[in-house]
Protein backbone atom coordinates (compact mmCIF):
# COMPACT_ATOMS: atom_id res chain seq x y z
CA UNK A 1 0.00 0.00 0.00
CA UNK A 2 1.60 3.62 -0.94
CA UNK A 3 -1.08 5.56 0.78
CA UNK A 4 -4.14 5.36 3.19
CA UNK A 5 -7.18 4.30 2.44
CA UNK A 6 -10.67 3.40 4.11
CA UNK A 7 -11.92 -0.33 3.92
CA UNK A 8 -14.58 -2.72 5.31
CA UNK A 9 -13.56 -6.30 7.17
CA UNK A 10 -16.77 -8.59 7.35
CA UNK A 11 -16.93 -11.67 9.63
CA UNK A 12 -19.79 -13.76 9.53
CA UNK A 13 -22.45 -10.88 9.49
CA UNK A 14 -20.55 -8.36 11.74
CA UNK A 15 -18.65 -6.02 9.91
CA UNK A 16 -16.49 -2.54 10.72
CA UNK A 17 -14.87 0.02 8.80
CA UNK A 18 -10.80 0.45 8.56
CA UNK A 19 -8.47 2.98 8.05
CA UNK A 20 -5.04 1.91 6.67
CA UNK A 21 -1.87 3.35 6.40
CA UNK A 22 1.08 1.98 4.82
CA UNK A 23 3.50 1.20 7.69
CA UNK A 24 0.26 -0.32 10.18
CA UNK A 25 0.51 -3.19 12.23
CA UNK A 26 -2.90 -3.77 13.17
CA UNK A 27 -4.12 -6.84 15.04
CA UNK A 28 -7.76 -7.29 15.63
CA UNK A 29 -9.87 -9.26 18.28
CA UNK A 30 -12.88 -9.74 17.70
CA UNK A 31 -15.63 -11.09 19.95
CA UNK A 32 -18.73 -12.22 18.10
CA UNK A 33 -21.05 -13.16 20.94
CA UNK A 34 -20.92 -9.45 21.99
CA UNK A 35 -20.31 -8.28 18.99
CA UNK A 36 -16.84 -6.30 19.71
CA UNK A 37 -13.74 -5.17 17.78
CA UNK A 38 -11.00 -4.13 19.47
CA UNK A 39 -7.69 -3.55 17.50
CA UNK A 40 -4.16 -3.11 18.74
CA UNK A 41 -0.74 -2.73 17.23
CA UNK A 42 0.31 0.89 15.26
CA UNK A 43 -2.87 2.10 13.44
CA UNK A 44 -5.29 0.62 16.27
CA UNK A 45 -5.67 4.63 17.24
CA UNK A 46 -8.11 5.23 14.32
CA UNK A 47 -10.04 2.19 13.83
CA UNK A 48 -10.97 1.73 17.22
CA UNK A 49 -12.30 5.28 16.89
CA UNK A 50 -14.37 3.74 13.69
CA UNK A 51 -15.66 0.52 15.55
CA UNK A 52 -16.92 2.73 18.33
CA UNK A 53 -18.80 5.78 16.54
CA UNK A 54 -20.28 2.76 14.53
CA UNK A 55 -21.92 1.81 17.82
CA UNK A 56 -22.50 5.05 18.96
CA UNK A 57 -24.19 6.10 15.94
CA UNK A 58 -26.23 2.67 15.71
CA UNK A 59 -27.30 3.41 19.33
CA UNK A 60 -28.18 7.06 18.54
CA UNK A 61 -30.03 5.87 15.42
CA UNK A 62 -33.15 5.55 17.56
CA UNK A 63 -34.77 8.27 18.73
CA UNK A 64 -38.92 7.97 20.30
CA UNK A 65 -38.00 3.94 20.47
CA UNK A 66 -37.73 3.50 16.39
CA UNK A 67 -35.19 4.46 14.22
CA UNK A 68 -35.22 7.92 12.93
CA UNK A 69 -35.74 7.34 9.26
CA UNK A 70 -39.34 5.73 10.36
CA UNK A 71 -40.19 9.08 11.95
CA UNK A 72 -41.99 12.02 11.10
CA UNK A 73 -40.09 15.44 9.15
CA UNK A 74 -39.77 17.22 12.65
CA UNK A 75 -38.99 14.35 14.97
CA UNK A 76 -36.33 12.86 11.84
CA UNK A 77 -34.68 15.76 12.61
CA UNK A 78 -34.19 16.38 15.99
CA UNK A 79 -32.93 12.74 16.23
CA UNK A 80 -30.19 13.33 13.67
CA UNK A 81 -29.56 16.56 15.38
CA UNK A 82 -28.94 14.37 18.35
CA UNK A 83 -27.17 11.80 16.69
CA UNK A 84 -24.76 14.40 15.35
CA UNK A 85 -24.19 16.05 18.95
CA UNK A 86 -23.54 12.33 20.12
CA UNK A 87 -20.94 11.81 17.09
CA UNK A 88 -19.09 14.95 17.96
CA UNK A 89 -19.29 14.50 21.36
CA UNK A 90 -18.08 11.15 20.97
CA UNK A 91 -14.93 12.76 18.88
CA UNK A 92 -13.98 15.42 21.50
CA UNK A 93 -13.04 13.02 23.86
CA UNK A 94 -11.86 10.40 22.13
CA UNK A 95 -9.16 12.39 20.01
CA UNK A 96 -8.25 14.54 23.68
CA UNK A 97 -7.32 10.88 25.07
CA UNK A 98 -5.89 9.31 21.71
CA UNK A 99 -3.73 12.26 19.98
CA UNK A 100 -4.47 11.30 16.23
CA UNK A 101 -2.26 12.43 13.40
CA UNK A 102 -4.03 15.95 12.37
CA UNK A 103 -4.99 14.39 8.98
CA UNK A 104 -6.44 10.69 10.16
CA UNK A 105 -8.21 13.50 12.97
CA UNK A 106 -9.66 15.38 10.03
CA UNK A 107 -10.77 12.41 7.66
CA UNK A 108 -12.62 11.06 10.64
CA UNK A 109 -14.43 14.38 12.23
CA UNK A 110 -15.50 14.02 8.14
CA UNK A 111 -16.41 10.90 8.07
CA UNK A 112 -19.08 11.83 10.98
CA UNK A 113 -20.28 14.22 9.33
CA UNK A 114 -21.10 13.00 6.04
CA UNK A 115 -22.92 10.19 8.31
CA UNK A 116 -25.49 12.90 9.06
CA UNK A 117 -25.89 14.04 5.44
CA UNK A 118 -25.90 10.63 4.15
CA UNK A 119 -28.97 9.57 6.60
CA UNK A 120 -31.04 13.08 5.73
CA UNK A 121 -30.30 12.18 1.88
CA UNK A 122 -32.16 8.93 2.50
CA UNK A 123 -34.93 10.53 4.18
CA UNK A 124 -35.31 12.97 1.71
CA UNK A 125 -35.42 10.98 -1.18
CA UNK A 126 -37.53 7.95 0.86
CA UNK A 127 -40.22 10.63 2.04
CA UNK A 128 -40.01 13.75 -0.46
CA UNK A 129 -39.32 11.57 -3.55
CA UNK A 130 -38.17 13.31 -6.96
CA UNK A 131 -36.93 16.55 -7.15
CA UNK A 132 -39.81 18.51 -7.51
CA UNK A 133 -41.13 17.68 -3.98
CA UNK A 134 -38.32 19.13 -2.51
CA UNK A 135 -39.97 22.21 -1.32
CA UNK A 136 -42.07 20.77 0.89
CA UNK A 137 -39.06 19.66 2.97
CA UNK A 138 -38.76 21.48 6.47
CA UNK A 139 -35.99 23.92 6.39
CA UNK A 140 -33.38 22.09 8.33
CA UNK A 141 -33.90 19.25 6.42
CA UNK A 142 -33.53 21.39 2.96
CA UNK A 143 -30.38 22.35 4.94
CA UNK A 144 -28.69 19.47 5.54
CA UNK A 145 -29.63 17.94 1.89
CA UNK A 146 -27.82 21.36 0.45
CA UNK A 147 -24.99 20.79 1.90
CA UNK A 148 -21.80 20.19 0.22
CA UNK A 149 -18.15 20.37 0.77
CA UNK A 150 -14.91 19.64 -1.55
CA UNK A 151 -12.11 18.13 -0.05
CA UNK A 152 -9.48 16.66 -2.31
CA UNK A 153 -8.09 14.54 0.51
CA UNK A 154 -11.92 12.74 0.98
CA UNK A 155 -12.16 12.17 -2.62
CA UNK A 156 -8.55 10.64 -2.96
CA UNK A 157 -8.91 8.98 1.38
CA UNK A 158 -11.36 6.18 -0.89
CA UNK A 159 -13.89 7.53 2.56
CA UNK A 160 -17.39 5.92 1.05
CA UNK A 161 -19.61 8.19 2.39
CA UNK A 162 -17.76 11.00 0.70
CA UNK A 163 -18.40 9.34 -2.73
CA UNK A 164 -21.81 8.23 -1.83
CA UNK A 165 -22.73 12.11 -0.84
CA UNK A 166 -21.43 13.37 -4.36
CA UNK A 167 -23.25 10.67 -6.16
CA UNK A 168 -26.49 12.02 -4.15
CA UNK A 169 -26.01 15.83 -5.63
CA UNK A 170 -24.96 14.42 -9.22
CA UNK A 171 -28.50 12.25 -9.15
CA UNK A 172 -30.04 14.93 -7.17
CA UNK A 173 -28.76 18.30 -9.09
CA UNK A 174 -27.03 17.66 -12.29
CA UNK A 175 -29.34 14.64 -13.41
CA UNK A 176 -32.46 13.25 -11.94
CA UNK A 177 -34.17 10.68 -14.42
CA UNK A 178 -37.25 11.01 -12.00
CA UNK A 179 -38.20 14.67 -13.33
CA UNK A 180 -40.69 14.68 -15.84
CA UNK A 181 -40.43 16.03 -18.88
CA UNK A 182 -43.43 17.81 -18.20
CA UNK A 183 -41.33 19.57 -15.61
CA UNK A 184 -39.79 23.67 -15.96
CA UNK A 185 -36.03 23.49 -15.71
CA UNK A 186 -34.76 25.78 -13.37
CA UNK A 187 -32.04 28.55 -14.96
CA UNK A 188 -28.64 27.87 -13.44
CA UNK A 189 -26.22 30.55 -13.74
CA UNK A 190 -23.96 29.53 -11.28
CA UNK A 191 -22.74 26.84 -9.03
CA UNK A 192 -24.49 28.63 -6.03
CA UNK A 193 -27.76 28.39 -7.26
CA UNK A 194 -27.52 24.56 -7.92
CA UNK A 195 -26.97 24.29 -4.22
Amino acid sequence: MTKPTFAEIRIGTKKTDLYLSPGDDLRLEVDLLNTNFTFSGKGAEANNYLWQSAVIQKKSSRFKNQDIIELEANDFIIGLDTMAKAMNTFYSRYTSKHPLPKNVSTLLKANNELLVLAFAQNYADAYFGSFATKDKMPIRLKELTNTLFFDTTLLYSGLINYTGMLDYYYRQKFYNPFIKPTDTPQKIDSIRHIL
